[in-house]
């Protein structure tokens, strides 16, 4: 008895629902069908057709499926929680997963199914603040230090900072140690990277990685005294390749070339230069390694004398015996001479 009044009444809202223009299409709430010949139709496009064919401007909404009634037949759609055809063309066309998202997102006000998906997965105290992050570029999964979209716009506006950008750059300096924006770009410029690396370089007086990490390979702590080595390395080359030297004879050269016009003897002279020598303890050892190290220079060699090695230390090439062997074996030219039999160098 049931049945049949039932289905007199989906007769007669049939009946009634072809009159009725399809524009003014009725959606009928049912909590759902049963005991029913039920076609389950797999495209929209197909739904419509018949909903069109049959004029049909009534259909019956359960919570997942629109049901079309025609000819006694039973035709459903899945619409995945869509209440109407025309939300779930709309809500599919703007990407959203099911009706339940499309119409949660229009209760906010929001059309875009990606922000409605950004939003869902942040924390934020409103969809204005939402949109305002989503303007000034806050807008990703998971930001530096990995933040959500939420937690870095909040972050940074409580810092002061405007835009995702300056905020990002604020946690990249500060990551590295640096204090101010101003400090790590002037780092960057120099090719330095941690701002420990930096500040100790720069207290050394250091301006430039570069310089600084050679520096520190050969050893040599402040700047002033890496200019020197630099600056008498240079000479030491320019001697090596103008008078076909060693760089050994060379280092010597250099040294005498600093002193005043005059006559000293060798034992004398030796002591001035290991007094200069000593004024360079700094760079001593990295002066030796260059004088005696490997070089592709073909000039580069140690002199030898009555068969026996010269021993490789800067000492050595300025002791006694190291100086009259130097004059020997070098032609200091207009630089000065070397007098054997007094045993006197005379600077010209």
């Amino acid at each position: 008895m049931k049945r049949r009044t039932l289905t007199r009444l989906l007769a007669g809202l049939l009946f009634w629902g072809i009159s009725l223009p399809t524009s003014a299409m009725r959606y009928i709430g049912i909590s759902s069908v049963n005991n029913v010949p039920l076609f389950n139709i797999r495209s929209i496009e197909d739904f419509k057709t018949i909903v069109s064919e049959y004029h049909l401007s009534m259909l019956y909404r359960s919570s997942t499926q629109l049901i079309a009634i025609a000819d006694g037949t039973y035709f459903a759609f899945t619409t995945g929680e869509y209440n109407t055809i025309e939300d779930y063309e709309t809500g599919n066309a703007k990407g959203f997963k099911n009706g339940s998202d499309f119409y949660a997102a229009q209760k906010l006000g929001i059309e875009a199914s990606d922000f409605y998906y950004w939003y869902s997965s942040n924390s934020f105290t409103s969809v204005d603040d939402a949109r305002d992050a989503y303007k000034k570029g806050f807008f990703f999964t998971l930001g530096k230090k990995n933040q959500t979209s939420s937690q870095c716009y909040y972050n940074a506006k409580g810092l002061g900072y405007s835009s995702y950008d300056d905020y990002a750059d604020y946690l990249t300096y500060t990551g590295l140690g640096y204090k101010t924006k101003d400090e790590w770009i002037r780092a960057a410029e120099a090719g330095f990277h941690g701002a420990d690396e930096f500040n100790s370089a720069t207290k050394a007086g250091y301006i430039t990685f570069a310089d600084y990490t050679e520096a520190r390979k050969l050893s040599i702590a402040e700047k002033k005294s890496y200019d020197s080595y630099k600056a008498m390395t240079a000479s030491i080359d320019k001697v090596v390749e103008k008078d076909k030297l060693t760089r050994a004879e060379a280092f010597v050269l250099v040294l005498l070339q600093d002193f005043p016009k005059g006559e000293m003897s060798i034992s004398v002279l030796s002591n001035r230069l290991r007094d200069t020598l000593s004024r360079k303890s700094d760079i001593r050892n990295a002066l030796s390694s260059f004088v005696f190290g490997t070089t592709g220079n073909s000039y580069n060699r140690i002199k030898t004398g009555s068969g026996s090695g010269r021993s490789q230390s800067l000492d050595s090439l300025i002791s006694e015996d190291g100086l009259r062997s130097f004059f020997t074996t070098v032609d200091i030219g207009k630089s000065g001479s070397y007098d054997q039999a007094s045993d006197v160098f005379k600077k010209m």
